[in-house]
Order: structure tokens, then sequence, then C-alpha cells
């Protein structure tokens, strides 16, 4: 241990700016017992820009609390509070920290109740919770509403919850994240109440044509294929026009990419009075004659909701209206694969579809990237058709490799890059588009991507301590372009939106936009 420390100190009278340095000094000092030092070593390195938000801050307050300084302990945890610690775990549960938690300020700010609590009461204490965790871990709470009406909102709340049901409280939470322009953000109930996370056994998406049914159960396949007209007489068009104010997003595109999922929500959908049930919906639906049928359909406890459709693709026992067809088209065939390629000869191209922004358990993405761009210089195609259009992201640090090796190859031209982006191109596939925009001479093709290239974005879920409610706040602004960029989303040069028609018959829509431009280029 000391001559670790000594190693540490070593490295820091070189050079005292090593923010890194400081904070491992901290935690040897705090190994070593030596708890002054090692609070004083913590907020130095925190002012340096160390550790997550409050991280060292908690830290330099476990110190204190070592030292017997009680009072000390508290100010330093408030300040880990407001430098939005993302984790309240430790200071809620670690043992160390419980003289901290006699304070009844101190117990409200981590959300602890004093049981017991009825259901009325449960539900004020998760909002007061809720509130102050939207005011503490949003970018930019009061970006779109002032600091009164949203305590006005949050008041109204309060004074419903004897009168609404559960499934209304997570609408009318919902509905207060909406103005933080953040398509991260969620509310979803406790992972035990599947009452209210409970879903429709079929697979909607949405199309230039409307609401079509593309995936169900084996109990529901008479529906594949359908026009969805109404849900329990409300036409589809009324219901997304009440769910749009609804949904969390960076842009309005997002909603297209996520009402067709909440549309499999009859908890949700009768919660917004759109419904008649909670556990079931009657869809009118409409043939491609015209032909009108009305069907009861069932929601299923086994298939619960998740956040942000992360429940795409849909379950690999669900049958699809691609089943039929004698040939999936390319960019649906492998999408549960996070990486892979195949070469197009008729277009001259390698066809690279990128479904996640992660490694696979087999191979890291950086090394698929010296792979792929190896065997791609043995004989190299003409083109390179990169396709995010069903990427909603991942860890955006792991993609910089392929970037980098991308920007310097010779596909790297104008007429010779193609990226596929649409409704789902999201988080960090988000980031990945817009690094293409601005450091390569890339021709976008499909629809507008699902988020902005200046975005709120983080998946640090918590939860509401009564209810069990899960929430979701980023607390990260992303700027992968210019200070300046105010787009709502990447456009694409190409568009090529979704068609039912296309769907159907198994043609992509996207890769016949290239061909043309490749056989009668308009952008070079």
């Amino acid at each position: 241990m000391d001559d670790a420390l000594g190693r540490l100190r070593d490295r820091i009278r070189t050079n005292p700016y090593d923010a890194g340095a400081q904070a491992a000094l901290a935690h040897a000092l705090f190994d070593a017992g030596k708890f002054a030092d090692a609070q004083d070593k913590a907020l130095l390195a925190a002012e340096l820009g160390a550790g997550e938000f409050g991280e060292l801050v908690l830290l330099a307050a476990r110190c204190a609390l070592r030292m017997g300084a009680v009072d000390e302990a508290g100010e330093l945890l408030r300040d880990a509070l407001r430098l939005r610690l993302r984790d309240l775990s430790v200071p809620r549960t670690d043992p160390e920290f419980a003289p901290l938690r006699a304070d009844p300020g101190i117990r409200a700010v981590l959300g602890i109740p004093d049981p017991p609590i009825d259901r009325d009461a449960g539900w004020r204490f998760d909002l007061d919770f809720f509130a102050r965790e939207v005011r503490r871990r949003a970018v930019d709470p009061f970006g779109l509403v002032s600091p009164d009406e949203f305590d006005g909102a949050v008041a109204w709340l309060d004074r419903q919850i004897p009168t609404i049901s559960d499934a209304r409280i997570l609408l009318e939470l919902d509905r207060l994240l909406v103005p933080l322009r953040d398509g991260h953000a969620y509310v979803i109930a406790a992972a035990d109440r599947s009452d209210l996370l409970a879903t429709l056994p079929v697979g909607f998406a949405r199309f230039e044509e409307g609401f079509f049914v593309v995936s169900a159960d084996r109990t529901c396949t008479d529906l594949l294929g359908l026009d969805v007209i109404a849900l329990d007489g409300n036409p589809i068009e009324q219901i997304e026009e009440r769910l749009w104010p609804t949904i969390c997003r960076d842009n309005e595109q997002w909603p297209n990419e996520l009402i067709p999922f909440r549309l499999r929500e009859p908890a949700l959908l009768h919660a917004l009075g759109v419904a008649n049930a909670p556990d079931r919906v009657l869809l009118t639906v409409r043939d491609d004659h015209g032909m009108r049928s009305e069907r009861l359909v069932m929601a299923d406890p086994t298939r619960p909701t998740e956040p942000l459709g992360r429940n795409f693709p849909f379950p690999v026992d669900w049958i699809s209206v691609q089943d039929t067809l004698p040939e999936r088209p390319l960019y649906i065939r492998d999408n549960r694969i996070p990486f892979w390629y195949v070469m197009l000869p008729e277009l001259d191209a390698a066809y690279l579809q990128i479904n996640a922004i992660r490694d696979r358990e087999d191979e890291t993405l950086a090394a698929f990237t010296e792979r792929f761009f190896d065997l791609l210089e043995e004989s190299p195609p003409a083109r390179l058709i990169i396709d995010i259009r069903l990427n909603k992201g991942g860890n955006t640090s792991l993609e910089w490799p392929f970037l980098h090796r991308l920007i310097g190859s010779q596909w790297n031209r104008r007429g010779r890059l193609f990226a596929i982006i649409g409704r789902r191109t999201w988080s960090a596939a988000q980031n990945f588009a817009t690094y293409l925009d601005f450091h390569t001479e890339v021709i976008f093709v499909g629809e507008p991507t699902g988020s902005s290239p200046t975005f709120n974005g983080e998946s640090v879920e918590f939860t509401l301590p009564c209810s069990g409610t899960r929430v979701n706040i980023s607390d990260l602004l992303w700027q992968s372009g210019w200070p300046w960029d105010r787009r709502p989303w990447i456009a694409p040069d190409l568009y090529a939106p979704p068609t039912w028609e296309a769907y159907r018959t198994g043609r992509d829509v996207a890769l016949d936009a290239i061909a043309r431009e490749i056989e009668h280029p308009t952008l070079l």
C-alpha cells in the first residue's frame, strides 16, 4: 500500500492537474485509513473533473463520517446531490450513512419514506421525490416550462391521486417529462405490475399509408397485414393525436417510432380515455379489398412492455408478414445481430448493417472493424452502404474505431459512401449519423433520424420508492456536431420513407433509391 501511495504522490508531484491520479490517490488514502488526506484529495479531484457526477464528493462525505464529523458529512452529501449524484443506493442503504438518514430533510431528498404508508400517501411521496429528481437530474428542466408551471402541474396531480387510477398517474408523470425535450426519458410501471405492463400480442408499424399489423403471436395471425382503422371505436388518427403529446422526444420524428408500441398497451390507452378496458382492445381492421371487421384482442401479461420499444424486434416465436415471402428483405433478415455484412454485386457495393452500437458475444466492434476493412481492401467494391435505420444506439465510444478507419478509407468519397437512416436511428446511433455527417462525404438515404444532432440522452434509471415505478431522466447533453447545430434531425439526401406496399412485397425503398442514384447520379 505504501509503495502504491508513493507512486501516486510522485505522479501528482510531476503533474498536479492529473485528475485521475488525484482520484486514485483519494481512494488509496481512504483504504489506508488516512481520512483527512483522502477527503482533501477527493474534493480536489472533483474540482478537476474526475469521476461521475458527485461521486468523489460522496467519498469525501464518507471520510467525514469516518472522522465523526456528521454535520460536515451531511453538507457534503447535499453537495453530491446538487452535483447530480446518479446512484442513491449507497447513501440510502449503506450502514455507514445511517447517521445522516436520521435527518428528515436528507431522508426526503434520498426518497426514503416513513412506513406505514397507504396507497395515496405512497403516490404523493413518490410524486414529491419525482419532482425533486426532475429538477436535480435533468440537463435543462425548465427549457420549455417555467418552474411555476411545473410546480402547478405537480400540485394538480397531487390533488388527483385519490380519484385516478395508477395507470393514469403513470401517464401524468410521463406528461411532466415531455417538456424536458429528452427522448430517453420515460416512466414505466414496477416490474411486478403485470396489470399495467401487459401488452397486446400483436406488433404495429406506421407507414405512409397508415398503421398496419406486421407481427403477431400464433393466437392473432389472422390480423397480419391488416390496416388498423380504430380501437374501441376510436379512429386511429384521433388516438395518434391523443398519444402525441404524451411522448418524450428529441424531435417530431420519434413519436412515429414509439406510438406503434404504445398502441400495444391497453392500460395506458384506457388511462388516456381511448380504450374501454385496461386489459383488452376491440380492433377495427381493413383488408386489401376494403372489407372491415372487428377483433377483440386480450392483453398478454407474459409479454410485458419495456421502455422505449426495447422489445423490438418482436419475440422470435411470433409470425411476421415477412414470413409469407419467398425471402425476407435484406434490411430485416438479421436485425437481431449487432453488426454483419454482405456483398451486393448488383450495386458493386458492400452492405453493412449495424443494428446496435455494442460488441457481439464473439467479436468486438473494434475487432470487426479491422477485419471488415482489411477484407474490403483485398478486393474493393465501388461503394459502401451502411444501414443504421433500425439502430437504437448503445455505447457511443465503441463506434470511434470504425469511424476513424472509415474516414481514412477510399470509400470516404461522394457517391461511394451511403448511410441508410430512419426514425429508429437514435441515441448512440444518432451520434454515429452526426459524426458521419460532419466527417465524411456520406449520402444519407431513407427518412429523418429519430433524434437530433444535439440532444439530451443517457440511461440512468431510478425507482420511485413506494410504487416501484421506474423512471429515466437524462443527465448528459450530447453535442456531436457544432454547438450551434439546432437541426431537429439528420435529414436524408435521398428521401425514401417506409411504405406498406414496399414492406408487404419485400422491397427495400432505401436500396431502390441508392440503385437509382447510382444509375443516374443527382448528388455528385
